[in-house]
């Protein structure tokens, strides 16, 4: 859990063992995955977005390009042999 003032953040993570995408058998993936609290609507992020939905599309796109962009895990390490 993060807590920065009167916000709260708990994350989670969790591991799942696919096989490679057929033209890159040696490279492994990392994805992200955004869920919100119920209480999440009370808050003002939406001026921007209408909808929950799409923050939650924004933010994970957002987050899987600056990681992949950083070059901060390597995929061919990533791959179970």
């Amino acid at each position: 859990m993060v807590k920065m003032g009167q916000t709260k953040v708990v994350t989670h993570s969790s591991l799942k063992i696919v096989n490679p995408k057929e033209g890159r058998p040696n490279e492994g993936d990392i994805r992200f995955n955004i869920e919100f609290s119920a209480l999440a609507h009370m808050a003002d992020f939406n001026q921007q977005t209408n909808t929950l939905q799409e923050m939650k599309i924004e933010l994970q796109n957002f987050i899987e390009k600056t990681v992949k962009a950083s070059r901060v895990t390597d995929k061919e390490g990533l791959c179970i042999i």
